[in-house]
C-alpha cells in the first residue's frame, strides 16, 4: 500500500513544480520517478502503466514524434474511458476510477494540443468551414480535421465521442455565416505580402480576426464539446496574443492595453507563458513612454530569467538543457531586445553574458548536483513566498551568492569588468540574436572596449544569413575543385557582408585596434573572420591587421590567467583504423615533427589511444578523423553525435571527451578534418568537439573548420609549433604568423623552408617555383583559435 500512496504522491509533487513552481526539470524528475513505481507495481506492460504518459508528454512530447505522443495519450484515454469499478485495487486506481471524468476533457484537449505541433495548415476557419462540409457530424468533423489530415488511425472514437458529450445545440446560422465568412476572408488574405501593406489594412484585418477570435472561436469550441472548449480556449490565448503584438506594433496602444487586461485576468500556467506576457506588458508601457513602468516590468522579467538559468546551471542532462533552452530561446531574444530598449546596451550585454555562458558546462557541477537541485527547489519556494507578499529579500541574497561563487560569476558579470581586463588596442565583438515584437530576427554585436559598450544593430537573420551561406558554399566548392582562380572578393555575398556586418561595426570601432576577441551566435559561429575583409579596407583580410581569437562567451575574459607556461606534452597521430576509417597520409609525419619541436615521443599507430587523452599534459596535440553521425535517433543526446577515432576505429564522442580532466592543459591542437559547430542562437544548442574540449577545461583549443589540403596543415602545423616553442610567442601571435608564412610563400620559398618534406613533392610536382601554392583561404582560414 505504500508504493500505491507514493504513486499519488509523487504525481502531485509532480503537478505542484510543473504548475505552481514552474520548475519543468525537477517536474520531470517527478514524472519519471511515477511511471518507474508503476511500472514496478503494476508491470511494465500493464494497462496502468500507459497512464502516465498523461503526465509524461508535458515535459517529453515523446522527443518531438508528436504522433507518437498523440497515440500513447490516446491509450491513456482508452484506459480511462474502459476504466470500471472491478478494476479498483488500491488507492491509486480508485483514484482513477473516481476522477475519470473529470481527467478525461482535459486530456482530449492535451491530445488535440499535441496534434497541432505537427507543421500542417490550420486555422479556426478551417475548423467552421470543414463543419459545413460534414454536415453538422461533430465526430466526423473531429476526424476529418485532424485525424485524417494527419493519416492517424480513426483510433481515438473514445476521445471523440467524449468530446461530443453533453454539448449544446448545434451552432446557429449566424455562426455558420461567420465561419464562411472568416474562412473566405483568410483565403483572400493568403496571397497578401503584409510588409508592403498600408498600416490601415493591417489594422482592419486584425480588428477583423479579432472579433471572430472574441465573438465565435470560444462558441465554436463549447459546440465541440467539453475537451475542444478547453482546446479553443487555449487557441483563443495564442491568438489574441498575437493581435496583441501587431496592435503594439501599430502604435494602437488604447486598444492593445485593453486586450492586455483581459489576457492578465486569464491563468497562464507555464513559465513561458508568464514571461512572455510580461515582455507584452513591458513593449506596450516603452511603446507608451512609461519609463518607469517599463523599467519595472523589466525587472520582473530578468528575476523570472534569473530562475531560468538556475535551473538550466542544474541541469545535468545535456538533451534536457538543449531542450529546455530550444523552448526558451523566443522568450530570451525577446528580453534582450527589451533589455536594451529600456536600459540600454550595457544592460543588455550583461544579460547576453549569462545567457552565452548557458550552454557551456563547467567542471564539478554535475558532481554535486544534488546540492544544486535542492538549492534551485528553495528559490523557486521563494518565489512563492514573495507572491504571497513576504519579504525574502535576505534569503534570495543568501543562494544568490551561493550561485555567484559555484558558477564562478555567470550571475554577476558586470560590463565594466569586461571593458577593464581588455587592453588598449583590443575589442569585444559578442555577436546576438534580437527578437522583436513582430517575432522578427535581427543579429546585433556589441562592441565592447575600455571605452565601454556599444551595440550595432545588423540587419534581419533572413537577409544575412544567405550571405554567410553563399561564401561556406564557395569554399565548399574551391574544395571540391582546387583550381577555381575566382577570386573570393569578387563574391556577391562577400561584399555583402562587408557592406552589412563590417562596415557597420567598422564605423565605431576605432583604427587603433589590433586585437580581437569574438564570441558569435547564429551562423557567425560558422565562418572565420580571419578571411573576411577589414572593417575599414576591403581589400585586406581581417588576417592582416588583427590578432583574432574566438570565445563562448566575453565572460571567459574574466577566467584567471595561467602565469606559467607548460611544456610537458602530449601527440597522438597516425592511429592504425584497423581498417574501418581510410588512412591519413600525412598524418605520421605531422605527428612526429610535432613531437620533435615539443621534444616527446608521438603516440603512433596501436598506441594512438583515447586513453592519451587522460594524461596530464600542458599541450596536446591530435591528428586524426572526427566523425559526425547523422543517422541517429532524434532524440540522442547531441554530444553522442560527434567525437573523434582512435585506434582499432574506436570512436570517442564529444560527451566521452567532456568528462576528460584538462582543467591544467593550456593547449589542444586538433589537426583534424573539419570540426563543426551548431548554428544555434545562444552560443549553439547542440554537441560538438569544440564544446567538448572546452566544457573539460582546456585553457585554448585549435582547430580546423573545414578538412583543407594535407600538406597546407602539416606546414602550418609545424610553422605554428616553431613560433609558439622555439620562439616562444603567445598563440595567438604563433597561429598568426603560421597562416602568413603559408599562404604569403612561394613554392621556391617553401621548398627551401625548415618545414618542408620531401614527401611534399606529389602535389608541389606540377607546379612553378614562382607558385604560391596555399594563398586562397580555404587553405588557411579555417584555422582558428578558440579561449581568451
Amino acid at each position: 500500500m505504500e508504493d500505491h500512496r507514493n504513486i499519488l504522491y509523487i504525481l502531485h509533487k509532480g503537478y505542484e513544480y510543473l504548475n505552481t513552481n514552474h520548475n519543468m526539470p525537477k517536474a520531470h524528475e517527478y514524472f519519471s520517478k511515477a511511471k518507474e513505481v508503476i511500472d514496478t507495481v503494476y508491470g511494465k506492460n500493464s494497462r496502468l502503466s500507459c497512464f502516465v504518459n498523461v503526465f509524461d508528454y508535458l515535459w517529453e512530447d515523446y522527443h518531438g514524434d508528436y504522433r507518437q505522443a498523440a497515440l500513447k495519450l490516446a491509450d491513456a484515454a482508452e484506459l480511462l474511458e474502459s476504466f470500471c469499478e472491478q478494476d479498483v485495487i488500491d488507492e491509486f486506481t480508485g483514484f482513477i476510477y473516481e476522477n475519470k471524468e473529470n481527467l478525461l476533457p482535459g486530456l482530449a484537449a492535451d491530445t488535440l494540443q499535441i496534434l497541432m505541433k505537427i507543421d500542417f495548415e490550420f486555422s479556426p476557419g478551417d475548423i467552421m468551414w470543414q463543419a459545413v462540409l460534414s454536415g453538422m457530424d461533430k465526430e466526423e468533423l473531429i476526424n476529418r480535421t485532424f485525424i485524417d489530415k494527419l493519416g492517424l488511425p480513426r483510433r481515438f472514437h473514445y476521445l471523440i465521442q467524449h468530446m461530443c458529450k453533453e454539448t449544446q445545440q448545434p451552432p446557429s446560422k449566424e455562426l455558420l455565416s461567420d465561419a464562411i465568412e472568416i474562412f473566405n476572408f483568410m483565403q483572400d488574405t493568403k496571397n497578401i505580402d503584409w510588409d508592403t501593406s498600408s498600416r490601415d489594412e493591417k489594422l482592419e484585418a486584425a480588428k477583423k480576426m479579432h472579433r471572430f477570435i472574441k465573438n465565435n472561436l470560444t462558441q465554436f469550441g463549447d459546440y465541440l464539446g467539453a475537451g475542444a472548449s478547453i482546446y479553443a480556449e487555449g487557441k483563443k490565448k495564442d491568438l489574441e496574443k498575437l493581435i496583441l503584438r501587431g496592435m503594439i506594433d501599430l502604435e494602437e496602444t488604447d486598444f492593445a492595453e485593453n486586450l492586455l487586461d483581459r489576457l492578465k485576468q486569464q491563468d497562464f500556467d507555464n513559465v513561458s507563458s508568464q514571461l512572455e506576457n510580461l515582455c507584452l506588458e513591458c513593449y506596450l508601457e516603452n511603446e507608451k513612454k512609461e519609463k518607469e513602468k517599463a523599467a519595472k516590468i523589466l525587472d520582473e522579467i530578468l528575476q523570472k530569467v534569473e530562475s531560468i538559468v538556475i535551473q538550466i546551471f542544474v541541469m545535468t542532462s545535456e538533451e534536457k538543457k538543449i531542450e529546455f533552452l530550444n523552448g526558451m530561446e523566443p522568450i530570451l531574444k525577446q528580453a534582450v531586445n527589451l533589455c536594451n530598449e529600456v536600459r540600454g546596451a550595457e544592460a543588455a550585454f550583461e544579460l547576453v553574458l549569462r545567457i552565452h555562458t548557458l550552454n557551456f558546462e563547467r567542471k564539478g557541477i554535475a558532481g554535486g548536483s544534488s546540492i544544486y537541485l535542492k538549492a534551485a527547489q528553495e528559490i523557486a519556494e521563494l518565489d512563492e513566498r514573495e507572491k504571497n507578499g513576504e519579504d525574502v529579500s535576505l534569503e534570495r541574497e543568501k543562494y544568490q551568492q551561493f550561485f555567484e561563487q559555484e558558477s564562478d560569476g555567470v550571475f554577476s558579470a558586470k560590463s565594466g569588468q569586461i571593458c577593464a581586463r581588455l587592453k588598449n588596442g583590443q575589442a569585444l565583438l559578442e555577436f546576438t540574436v534580437l527578437g522583436d515584437i513582430r517575432g522578427r530576427e535581427t543579429y546585433c554585436v556589441f562592441v565592447v572596449t575600455t571605452e565601454g559598450v556599444s551595440i550595432v544593430k545588423l540587419g534581419e537573420r533572413k537577409e544575412i544569413d544567405p550571405s554567410i551561406e553563399g561564401i561556406l558554399k564557395y569554399i565548399s566548392e574551391y574544395e571540391a575543385s582546387k583550381h577555381s582562380k575566382y577570386p573570393i572578393r569578387r563574391l556577391r555575398e562577400y561584399y555583402d557582408i562587408y557592406e552589412k556586418v563590417l562596415q557597420p561595426i567598422g564605423s565605431i570601432l576605432s583604427r587603433n585596434v589590433q586585437g580581437l576577441f569574438i564570441a558569435g551566435a547564429g551562423r557567425f559561429l560558422e565562418i572565420p573572420f580571419g578571411m573576411l575583409p577589414c572593417f575599414h579596407w576591403y581589400d585586406e583580410y581581417m588576417e592582416d591587421k588583427y590578432r583574432i581569437c574566438y570565445l563562448n562567451s566575453g565572460r571567459e575574459l574574466l577566467s584567471d590567467a595561467k602565469t606559467e607556461r607548460q611544456y610537458t606534452a602530449v601527440v597522438v597521430g597516425d592511429p592504425d583504423f584497423a581498417g574501418k576509417f581510410p588512412p591519413l597520409p600525412s598524418s605520421l609525419r605531422e605527428a612526429v615533427a610535432v613531437a620533435d619541436i615539443l621534444g616527446v615521443t608521438p603516440f603512433t599507430g596501436d598506441a594512438a589511444v583515447s586513453d592519451c587523452l587522460k594524461m596530464n599534459a600542458g599541450i596536446f596535440h591530435i591528428s586524426t578523423h572526427s566523425f559526425e553521425e547523422d543517422d541517429l535517433e532524434e532524440n540522442t543526446d547531441p554530444m553522442e553525435r560527434t567525437g573523434l577515432v582512435f585506434a582499432g576505429g574506436q570512436k570517442i564522442t564529444a560527451r566521452e571527451i567532456a568528462k576528460s580532466d584538462l582543467t591544467y592543459t593550456d593547449l589542444v591542437v586538433l589537426s583534424v578534418c573539419g570540426v563543426k559547430q551548431d548554428g544555434g542562437i545562444y552560443s549553439g544548442l547542440g554537441g560538438g568537439i569544440r564544446k567538448a574540449i572546452m566544457s573539460a577545461g582546456a585553457r585554448h583549443l585549435i582547430l580546423n573548420l573545414w578538412k583543407t589540403d594535407d600538406n597546407a596543415a602539416e606546414i602550418l602545423m609545424k610553422c605554428f609549433y616553431h613560433y609558439y616553442v622555439r620562439e616562444s610567442l603567445e598563440i595567438e601571435e604563433s597561429i598568426r604568423k603560421a597562416k602568413n608564412y603559408l599562404r604569403t610563400s612561394t613554392l621556391e620559398e617553401i621548398r627551401k623552408g625548415i618545414f618542408y618534406d620531401k614527401e611534399m613533392e606529389n602535389v608541389f610536382i606540377a607546379m612553378s617555383e614562382e607558385e604560391v601554392p596555399y594563398a586562397h583561404p580555404y587553405y588557411w582560414a579555417g584555422f582558428i583559435i578558440n579561449g581568451a
